[in-house]
């Protein structure tokens, strides 16, 4: 589970019922093949051998969307196996399992048919790359094709078993009979494309022959018939349509329970608006689509009316990945809570309000570096724009806009020349995605799809510390827009070390050319024509000022406020500090709304679809689920920032964000951390435990010394000796 991974290695050995996870050299440089392929990776180690019901649990936590198990023995392949069952045995488990073979491993046991699904060996690495990315153009002939039920649904056509009018189906089953004969049983979906058939009785008796396989079949609509879907083995399906579909035969496939894909192959306006509004009829009667893919055979001009079917359609399926790291940074530029490992001393974002002249382009390459973005902000509202989008190349793009007209620009000048972002609600990279943005003012009641909450009024202000003071009360959130949205300037309710801004890593840009780092604030730091330096030296000598005049320096609360210097213009700075004091929490808040926000994109077991807001919550120094004293203002324990206690219904989990990793522990290892959030330790803990437990003295602090002893071998809590 950790940030974009995709594959997750593991070299697991068992030793007296106990596994262990052992780090391998062989591992590393595999590891480095795929990164060089843009394949993120790591690899699972545990110091502590486990039992395997523990160790799974763990692994189903951490997982990415591949597990990879590297075979060098006999042994570890029946291990691995016996891991790879308990973890599909998990109904919250969706990772893939995948075996990979030492070349050695092999020549010993050449026996296919003792191996599951998904094998590969280490001299057939190409093999692999193209597996984990579905690219079918080297594995068009390769017997592990049938296999793969993760090719890009618009090439899914061009591989696995071909029938149209020619095809003999004596044929097929000799090709089919080799197949399986060569990699043993088959457990994943098979492609089988139909391009046209004229005996449908034959096709679905070849179905019925193969009993133990199951199909993905691919086909155009007019194909469709009662005795192809009467085969229980197709649990897949994509439809290759031309304009609008019969909802008729769409109702029938799903009741099936049939997974459903669409590829539209498009060669007019009319044609793309039809299928949208085809699309749209199937997401309102409830009909599950998987995927849905457009081919364009020539540009097409979106209009109006298929923009908003577009967007319609978007709201319904969801359709937009959190993963694309655009649409990240561009939350850091909104939210200001930029992470430390991406600031590289120059400008990261810089926010265009009107259109720039050359010389202005030529100034803003002195602030930025190759690896920054310019956001340019146009004031249209959707249906109002003077510029076209169109569908070319399987991506909507846009023409004739300011935007547009800032790119040519910008790459005429040699600046922002790779990633270019525009909001007009939309984010573009390049010509590689959209996402949506949407706006909202906290104190609007219904922002349940807001992207980003603004606090502009006072009232914003009071409707998010109400939501704050909830939080306090019970660790948890009443809304999911809290953990979904981001707070437009959060690095304003962050702790010390929060603010980023004397390193600039955002800027915007005014009409006059004077320059602004925050939003909603009138406080210049300077102009275009200053260099970066003298920018970061005005906004350091502004923010010196304002600590000096606040008297931040023996404040009590210093060390958990981030001493916002550039607050919006209806906040004064006694306001902001009277709220910083009366709410310490807020640095925690805006923390663990991050991490729920985190944990819900990314983890295979605690994601959005499985979790009610209301089910979780997280303890602090403030709040807490099990330990009920009241917190003690002392600073003997540090507890390690990046680890996280949560409660899931009735099960509580640590997350360490530094590992990206969730592990489960017991209720009272629980209730110790939480007496250590708020201070508690020696022997007034130890008499806590008794009375709470109702256990002897002895038994308190054996408990005590247990759990102590495991949080600081784990680096979890930090103890200061009193002198």
């Amino acid at each position: 589970m950790f940030f974009n991974q995709k594959v997750t290695f593991i070299y697991a050995d068992i030793n007296n019922k106990l596994v262990s996870f052992n780090y391998n050299n062989d591992l590393a440089y595999i590891r480095s093949y795929l990164s060089n392929s843009g394949i993120v990776t790591s690899q699972y180690t545990e110091e502590r051998p486990a039992d395997i019901e523990t160790i799974s649990d763990d692994i189903a936590f951490s997982s990415g969307d591949y597990i990879i198990f590297y075979i060098d023995t006999y042994r570890k392949l029946k291990l691995s196996q016996g891991i790879c069952r308990k973890l599909t045995s998990n109904e919250f488990f969706d990772s893939k399992c995948i075996f990979l073979f030492d070349n050695e491993m092999l020549k010993e046991k050449n026996s296919l048919s003792e191996l599951i699904d998904n094998q590969f060996v280490i001299s057939g690495l190409d093999l692999l790359v193209n597996y984990l990315n579905g690219n079918t153009e080297q594995n068009k002939n390769n017997q592990y094709i049938y296999m793969n039920d993760l090719i890009p649904i618009d090439k899914i056509y061009t591989v696995g078993f071909q029938i149209n009018e020619y095809s003999s189906f004596d044929v097929i089953e000799e090709e089919f009979f080799y197949v399986k004969e060569k990699i043993g049983n088959i457990k994943s979906l098979i492609p089988l494309v139909i391009k046209s058939c004229n005996n449908f009785e034959q096709l679905s008796q070849f179905l019925v022959r193969q009993s133990e396989v199951q199909f993905h079949l691919i086909l155009s609509e007019e194909c469709i018939t009662d005795e192809v879907l009467s085969n229980i083995q197709i649990k897949e399906l994509t439809l290759i349509v031309g304009n609008s579909v019969s909802i008729d035969k769409i109702l029938r496939i799903s009741k099936q329970k049939i997974k459903l894909n669409f590829v539209f192959c498009l060669d007019s306006e009319q044609a793309l608006l039809e299928c949208l509004q085809s699309v749209k009829k199937m997401l309102t009667m409830g009909i599950t689509l998987e995927n849905i893919c457009f081919q364009d055979k020539k540009k097409i001009i979106i209009n109006e009316m298929s923009l908003k079917l577009i967007d319609e359609i978007k709201k319904e399926s969801r359709i937009g990945s959190l993963n694309d790291p655009l649409y990240n940074g561009v939350l850091m530029f909104y939210s200001g809570m930029y992470t430390s490992n991406i600031l590289d001393g120059a400008v990261k974002h810089i926010q265009v309000n009107h259109q720039l002249e050359e010389e202005d382009f030529r100034k803003l390459s002195r602030l930025v570096s190759l690896n920054s973005a310019l956001i340019s902000s146009s004031t249209s509202k959707a249906g109002e724009d003077k510029h076209q989008y169109f569908l070319e190349d399987e991506e909507i793009q846009l023409e004739d806009s300011f935007y547009a007209d800032s790119l040519k620009l910008a790459n005429k000048m040699d600046v922002f020349s790779h990633h270019h972002t525009q909001k007009n609600n939309k984010i573009q990279l390049d010509n590689y995605a959209i996402q949506d943005l949407y706006f909202e003012a906290y104190s609007k009641d219904n922002k349940k799809n807001a992207t980003i909450l603004n606090l502009n009024t006072k009232n914003d202000l009071e409707c998010f510390l109400e939501d704050v003071k909830y939080f306090e009360q019970t660790g948890g959130f009443r809304h999911r827009y809290q953990i979904n949205s981001k707070l437009l300037d959060s690095c304003r309710w962050l702790g010390m070390g929060g603010c980023s801004v004397s390193n600039v890593p955002r800027l915007i840009l005014n009409q006059d050319k004077s320059i602004s780092p925050c939003f909603n604030c009138n406080k210049s730091i300077g102009t275009l024509n200053e260099e970066l330096f003298e920018l970061k030296e005005n906004s350091q000598m502004i923010i010196e000022e304002e600590k000096l005049k606040r008297g931040c320096a023996t404040c009590e609360i210093k060390d958990v406020c981030s001493k916002c210097t550039f607050l919006p213009d209806y906040m004064s700075s006694e306001q902001y500090c009277t709220i910083r004091k009366k709410q310490p929490i807020l640095e925690k808040y805006i923390q663990s709304s991050q991490v729920l926000n985190f944990i819900f994109n990314y983890s295979n077991y605690l994601n959005s679809n499985s979790v009610e807001i209301n089910d979780i919550k997280l303890s602090n120094a403030y709040t807490s689920q099990l330990f009920k004293e009241k917190r003690m203002e002392l600073d003997n324990i540090s507890i390690n920032s990046d680890i996280h206690l949560l409660r899931f219904k009735d099960e509580f989990i640590l997350f360490d964000l530094a590992k990206v990793k969730l592990s489960r522990i017991n209720r009272v290892l629980a209730y110790i951390l939480e007496a250590f959030y708020k201070g508690y330790d020696g022997n007034r803990l130890i008499e806590i435990i008794q009375r709470d437990f109702s256990i002897s003295l002895e038994k308190a602090r054996e408990i005590y010394e247990q759990s102590n002893e495991m949080y600081e071998n784990l680096g979890i809590i930090l103890k200061k000796e009193v002198v």
